[in-house]
């Protein structure tokens, strides 16, 4: 195969030494330095490909060379036509300078990054066919934006101070003129131009002239990170609508301040956020009829005025949070008619005047989360169209009755971590359309009778309250429509009969990490919907009788992390489907008797010794897991009556048994795969797969085996797959008769020590795999392979076979590969006489 390369020099020939550069199609890169001050392209092809020859859209990419001056570039010449560059990168080098015609005639160039160089003007001649322009990252001063004419252009991280007048006939995509030191914005420099996106942040400018933006028509107008302290002249006659003012020192928004833009612009987002702000005052968004989001975030506002907005603007949105806010005075947010959401987090409020939401007809959203409140007062929120309502992390001793009083559409409302420490009985009285109810983590000690009656919420989370001892029998009376309760980790001791009595809807209820010791009768009693019960990491000892009464559509109780060593709670009487347990090392003498239970997992516990007394009567189980689970002997016949069951954990299960004892999976007749690999086992008995009639696939590589035990695999009359590789097998002698399988495809047997196959093998009929290599097999009799008709693969490379004919293959017609190869065969003429497809010698 010949490699032509083609070179393109745009100074003069030379060795491009020291560069690392590759190929694909449709790209060609290199990084690095070159020992000489070139610019080299190599291009690489087959004699025979035409790929180069057809393309029309090729990348050339140059990263972190040293190269300071770019001269004529060209399109490199093929042997058929020419390569045409569309994108062209030279980025992260020491280009200084550019030739004035270096990009002349690569007139279908799209793209061209000149980045992270040290170019300082802007002197080439520029493609008609540019599209992108990335000079970010140079030393240019001034600017011309009237000679260029592509849609997209990249300035920023320069040193530009300067900027030439617009001519008015400018239209842009998008204008990056971010981080440069534009500290004073001239006159008219944007003037009539048409620009998609201008971003003029962090550029230090500190006053802007008149008319600089004079009839400039943009979508998005970014002024971030400036030393701006005045709206004068940013806005006049200018068409935007989004406009991020955020990152200035603005002190004072006065009446009014917006006014001269009013006319002129369809403005929807205003962001005014770390910019200092002290004082809005009224009417200071004046006229902005388009208006739909303010972003105040983290300023220094200390107060909201009556009357702040005008109410004809139609703002949906307003971020407050972060400012040093203390109150909220009665109506604040009049004339905000459209207003759906306000986010007043993080502030320092501390009392919410009555109605001081009045008038929020459309309102979907309050956020007052991380603030000071302690007392939620009568009418805070009242007569109010509001959605939602956050007021986590405050600090509330007090929720007075009527505070939510006439809040028909409220669906969510948020206490998490609100430092409540008591609710009366009727705190959240006639909150009809209630769905969640958020009062984790709080300082709750109990849960009073009918302090959720009558509610129609979906979810109650009562999580991480440690000082509840308890709950009152009709604390949650009544919630018809409740879907799941969350009780975590709150302190509870005792469950109550009819604690959760007549919740038809409850399909969820978590009771986890708490002190529970007994799990009482009737604990959990008609509950016509309940799904799954999660009782981890109690203390429970004991489920009595009735514990889970009338459950009908329960699927998953959850046990882990307990002590538990009585479950007759969850005998026949509970239509349970799946069971997750910890248990002791008494586990021997515990009985869990469920007809109707179809996986079980025995989770985090130490066990001494199965029982087959632990699994009696579960006949319809067919999943046993044991995770992070220690057993130490398994004896026979321990699953016996597992009759449905198709997958045992077994790599868990016997990860610190060495000897697999006569009949251990006796009655697991629906098993289908059995996986011993990697565990160590030293012996297996002769009758340890009894009665596995089922078993498709058997593992028993990367073991200390080294004896198969008479009749160790009869009875096997399903199994497909026998892996018995990385063991110490000498030889195959009992193999022999001791598989009756007619169904055995795959026989894995490398990699361990056996020097003889005699006729260990012979009529193994179903045979598409057999796996002999890296053993110490030194010859192949005649009759090694005698009846394996349907074998396709045979491996028996890395042995010491030194004579080998062809007689044994006689035996295998299908067979399509052989691999005899690392052997010390002496002649290979025997080969010639095969009809193998591929012979690997």
């Amino acid at each position: 195969m010949k490699l032509y390369i083609f070179v393109l020099v745009l100074i003069f020939p030379a060795v491009c030494l020291g560069m690392n550069c590759s190929f694909s199609p449709g790209k060609f890169s290199c990084e690095g330095y070159d020992n000489r001050d070139d610019f080299l392209y190599y291009f690489y092809r087959d004699q025979e490909d035409d790929l180069l020859s057809s393309l029309d859209d090729y990348e050339m990419e140059i990263t972190d060379s040293n190269y300071t001056f770019l001269g004529h570039i060209v399109n490199p010449p093929l042997r058929q036509g020419t390569v045409l560059i569309t994108k062209l990168t030279v980025r992260n080098s020491t280009v200084q300078n550019v030739s004035k015609d270096a990009f002349e005639e690569l007139d279908h160039l799209r793209e061209l990054d000149l980045s992270c160089n040290m170019i300082t003007e802007l002197k080439f001649v520029l493609p008609s066919t540019l599209e992108y322009l990335n000079l970010s990252y140079n030393y240019l001063t001034t600017l011309d934006l009237n000679v260029l004419t592509m849609s997209r252009l990249d300035f920023s991280h320069n040193l530009i101070r300067d900027m030439v007048a617009s001519n008015g006939n400018n239209k842009f995509e998008l204008v990056n003129l971010s981080y440069n030191k534009l500290w004073i914005l001239g006159r008219r420099v944007f003037n009539y131009s048409v620009i998609d996106v201008l971003d003029l942040s962090f550029s230090t400018a500190e006053f802007i002239a008149v008319e600089p933006l004079y009839f400039l028509n943009t979508t998005k107008l970014n002024l971030a990170g400036n030393n701006l302290n005045s709206m004068q002249n940013i806005c006049e006659k200018l068409g935007v609508k989004e406009l991020d003012l955020s990152f200035n020192v603005f002190n004072n928004i006065s009446s009014n301040a917006f006014y001269n833009c009013a006319a002129n612009m369809g403005l929807r987002t205003l962001n005014l956020s770390y910019s200092s702000v002290q004082i809005i005052e009224p009417n200071a968004f004046r006229g902005l009829r388009d208006l739909q989001l303010i972003d105040l975030r983290e300023n220094n506002l200390l107060v909201l005025v009556t009357n702040l907005f005008d109410s004809s603007l139609p703002v949906t949105a307003l971020e407050l949070q972060g400012n040093a806010i203390e109150s909220i005075e009665s109506k604040a947010f009049n004339n905000c008619p459209y207003l759906r959401s306000v986010n007043l987090s993080k502030c320092s409020i501390a009392n919410i005047s009555n109605n001081a939401f009045y008038y929020l007809n459309s309102i979907d959203v309050i956020d007052l989360s991380d603030n000071q409140l302690a007392i939620i007062g009568n009418g805070a929120f009242s007569n109010i169209s509001v959605n939602e309502i956050k007021l986590d992390g405050n600090e509330i001793k007090s929720i007075e009755v009527e505070a939510f009083k006439n809040l028909p559409n409220l669906r969510f409302l948020n206490f998490s971590g609100a430092g409540i420490e008591n609710l009366d009985e009727y705190s959240f009285t006639n909150l009809s359309s209630l769905d969640f109810i958020d009062l984790s983590y709080n300082k709750l000690s109990d849960i009073k009778n009918y302090t959720f009656s009558n509610l129609s919420a979906n979810t109650i989370d009562l999580k991480g309250n440690t000082l509840i001892a308890s709950v009152g029998y009709k604390a949650f009376n009544n919630l018809t429509n409740l879907n799941a309760l969350n009780l975590s980790g709150t302190g509870i001791r005792n469950i109550s009969p009819y604690a959760f009595y007549q919740l038809p809807n409850i399909e969820e209820i978590d009771v986890s990490n708490n002190n529970i010791k007994v799990l009482k009768g009737y604990s959990f009693q008609d509950l016509p919907a309940v799904k799954i019960l999660d009782l981890n990491s109690n203390s429970i000892e004991t489920i009595e009788s009735e514990a889970f009464y009338k459950l009908p559509h329960i699927q998953k109780i959850y046990l882990e992390d307990n002590t538990v060593t009585d479950f007759q709670g969850i005998h026949d009487t509970v239509k349970v489907e799946e069971l997750f347990i910890t248990v002791s090392e008494q586990f021997g003498n515990i009985n869990i008797s469920n007809l109707f239970l179809r996986k079980l997992s025995i989770q985090d516990s130490e066990i001494q010794s199965l029982q087959a007394s632990v699994f009696e009567r579960l006949f319809n189980l067919e999943e046993l897991n044991f995770p992070n689970t220690n057993v130490y002997d398994i004896p026979s016949r321990c699953f016996a009556e597992l009759f449905s069951l198709n997958y045992l954990d077994s790599q868990q299960l016997f990860k610190h048994v060495k000897i697999v004892q006569n009949e251990v999976f006796y009655g697991l007749k629906r098993l289908l795969e059995l996986d011993l690999s990697g565990l160590q086992l030293q012996a297996v008995e002769s009758e340890a797969f009894s009665g596995l009639v089922s078993l498709n696939k058997l593992n028993l590589s990367d073991n200390s085996l080294s004896e198969i035990k008479p009749g160790t695999f009869q009875g096997l009359i399903s199994l497909t797959v026998l892996d018995l590789s990385h063991n110490d097998f000498e030889d195959l002698e009992n193999l022999k008769g001791s598989n009756d399988s007619a169904v055995l495809e795959y026989l894995y047997l490398n990699d361990n020590r056996i020097s003889e196959i005699g006729n260990a093998l012979n009529y193994l009929q179903s045979v598409l795999v057999l796996s002999l290599q890296n053993n110490e097999i030194n010859e192949v009799p005649s009759d090694a392979f005698k009846g394996l008709s349907s074998l396709e693969v045979l491996r028996l490379d890395g042995n010491n076979i030194v004579r080998l004919d062809e007689i044994p293959f006689l035996s295998t017609p299908n067979l399509d590969l052989l691999n005899i190869s690392n052997n010390a065969i002496e002649n290979f003429d025997f080969v010639s006489k095969l009809n193998i497809r591929e012979i690997i010698t």
